[in-house]
């Protein structure tokens, strides 16, 4: 068997994760998040909505170690991090928002613990070592009703947010297609 090439990798991470779990209506929301920071070229520095500088740094160094650059773009060169700040702001409610971001202060607590410094003081095989960790930890299914946890928020996120990034959309062929406008409708009634 030979080794799957990033296409294909991403294909089959999103037909797993990402944009498969969101609801169509959420899929419109990534799409119209996608739109709103359109404004915002690739170079341009974004300044935080709802987390701190700091966090959205950790946001940017994990997206790259679950999406990096190869001959194809990582998911800072798209903005994830940026739209990962949209869509804690926005998206999540102020459970999940707490849990994501209580989630990048445990991920920094991790680092120290184990390494002597917080995670983006870290080297690059400390940082995927942590988060190679906690990628493993999604084998396991959530039980019923139970809330993500925070690093499925953030790979949903990042997957989310590079999908629905033209650059990223560009590689799967992926597109949104909002439901059938239906106009003036009586519920229960004849058209």
């Amino acid at each position: 068997m030979t080794p799957m090439d990033r296409r294909t990798a991403l294909r089959t991470l999103i037909a797993l994760t990402g944009l498969q779990a969101l609801t169509p209506e959420d899929r419109i929301r990534a799409v119209e998040a996608r739109r709103a920071l359109a404004c915002l070229t690739k170079d341009a520095s974004h300044v935080p909505i709802v987390l701190t500088p700091h966090e959205l740094e950790l946001v940017g160094a994990v997206a790259d170690i679950i999406l990096p650059r190869t001959e194809s773009p990582g998911a800072t060169d798209v903005g994830v991090p940026a739209f990962i700040d949209l869509m804690v702001a926005e998206w999540l409610d102020a459970e999940q928002s707490g849990t994501f971001r209580n989630g990048l202060e445990a991920l920094d607590e991790s680092a120290n613990a184990r390494f002597g410094r917080p995670f983006l003081a870290a080297d690059a095989a400390q940082r995927e070592t942590l988060i190679s960790e906690l990628d493993s930890g999604l084998a396991t299914p959530l039980p019923d009703g139970a809330s993500p946890d925070f690093y499925r928020w953030m790979k949903r996120l990042t997957l989310t947010g590079y999908f629905t990034s033209e650059d990223g959309a560009s590689l799967t062929g992926y597109r949104i297609i909002p439901g059938a406008y239906e106009g003036c409708v009586v519920a229960g009634g004849d058209r």
